[in-house]
């Protein structure tokens, strides 16, 4: 049996050497950071703090972790190692709790200079089969696509259109968010999931470019049979429907010949932990075959 999107990670050690600091008795924990190059995480049973990063924070010291007992740091070091490399290839990368997804844009919009249209890779990593081989590791890799607005609110059309709808920073986290509520003396007033306010900069904030969204808008600004010819050419890009816009009945072979191309084209079989003993890590170039 082939899993179809899960491809095995190879790694060259049973051991990761990263950076720890230790803590005392009834210390409070610092914040734990979480960024693409420095992550930390908390052992409590130990009373440690793991730093996930290349370079060395202040108050730390050297420590090997053996892969079998710190399955979950290794997991972690895999996603931010692979989250990275699509960094380099200049890809958007936007993490979730578990995984994340990176996108880079590709020249297939209807309205470009309202949106542009993204494919890329969304990626997990996982570990652990069966009793033969409990510590073997991977990342689960599948092909997505999607778009983003290539205006911010400061165009008045999409300003209109989002006010009172969930809104976004364009060049940081999304986690960071609210409701545009109203525009006064050119700048909009914020409304938080708590109730506060706060004058924002249109320029700096957009709408989430989700296909509700998207179609929305253009339904908004051209009417209804050009929004849904972009509908369809979404879904041909998702490749769920095909280019005679019939129902893809080949979706996961196609969807795996995609993400292939994407991995080839871009370099993506290798990469690196961004530890204090950096490693090379390499991904299969063929999906994981499980059993006979």
């Amino acid at each position: 049996m082939i899993a179809i999107n899960w491809f095995e990670v190879f790694l060259p050690t049973d051991n990761l050497c990263v950076y720890a600091s230790n803590l005392t008795p009834g210390e409070q924990p610092p914040k734990p950071k979480s960024s693409l190059t420095y992550q930390t995480i908390l052992r409590r049973e130990e009373m440690k703090i793991y730093h996930l990063t290349d370079s060395q924070p202040e108050n730390t010291f050297l420590e090997e972790l053996d892969h079998k007992k710190y399955p979950s740091i290794v997991a972690t070091c895999i996603e931010y190692g692979f989250a990275l490399r699509l960094v380099e290839e200049a890809f958007i990368v936007i993490l979730d709790r578990v995984g994340g997804k990176g996108l880079a844009g590709v020249n297939q919009s209807l309205k470009p200079d309202i949106y542009l249209t993204l494919e890329g890779i969304k990626f997990r990593c996982f570990y652990g089969f069966d009793w033969q081989q409990p510590y073997r590791w991977g990342l689960i890799l599948s092909y997505i696509s999607g778009q983003r607005f290539v205006i911010s609110l400061k165009d008045q059309r999409l300003r209109d259109f989002a006010m009172g709808k969930h809104i976004v920073p364009i060049e940081t986290d999304e986690e960071i968010s609210g409701v545009l509520e109203n525009v006064v003396e050119g700048f909009g007033i914020l409304r938080r999931r708590k109730g506060d306010r706060e004058k924002i900069n249109l320029e700096e904030w957009t709408l989430p470019c989700n296909k509700q969204n998207l179609i929305g808008f253009l339904t908004y600004l051209n009417g209804s049979p050009f929004a849904n010819e972009v509908s369809t050419k979404l879904q041909q890009d998702a490749l769920t429907l095909t280019k005679e816009k019939r129902i893809n009945t080949s979706l996961a072979k196609d969807q795996l010949d995609r993400l292939t191309h994407i991995m080839q084209r871009h370099n993506l079989f290798d990469f690196q932990l961004h530890l204090a003993e950096p490693q090379s890590a390499k991904i299969s170039q063929k999906p994981l075959i499980i059993g006979n």
